[in-house]
């Protein structure tokens, strides 16, 4: 299983992830409510596009998804296992999210709505935090 380390990282990709976890407070506010819920659907629209633009301006797309398949057979819930979830995997998460959203319409607000992009990009925080002490 490969992980992705923060030291393996450019100081652009870094600064990426840390762009991509800013999200969660954009997408769901300080109520912590998804912004379709209380903005407008082109707001939200705008912000899912600027997230995707920042997704890709940083090359962390990664279509391997033997992780994001196998490790959540492990937990009891998808929750414990974003709780847990690498660097690496959280990419391949929102990889898999917007590539299918290309597919099928609607798919990645579908994520922002159910609150699991909230969890993936709240788990990204930690992880960077994470990272950075160890280091």
């Amino acid at each position: 299983m490969i992980h992705i380390l923060m030291n393996e990282l450019t100081s652009y990709q870094v600064y990426g992830l840390k762009k991509l976890a800013s999200y969660r407070k954009k997408f769901y506010g300080s109520q912590l409510a998804p912004i379709s819920n209380h903005g407008t659907l082109a707001a939200t629209d705008m912000l899912i596009k600027e997230f995707i633009e920042i997704f890709c301006e940083h090359n962390f797309a990664d279509s391997d998804y033997s992780i994001i398949q196998d490790e959540p057979m492990r937990f009891d819930t998808v929750e414990e296992w974003i709780q847990q979830a690498s660097v690496s995997a959280i990419l391949k998460s929102l990889t898999y999210f917007i590539w299918t959203d290309n597919i099928v319409d609607g798919y990645f607000k579908e994520r922002l709505e159910s609150r699991i992009l909230e969890k993936l990009l709240l788990r990204l925080e930690t992880a960077i935090k994470e990272e950075y002490i160890a280091a």
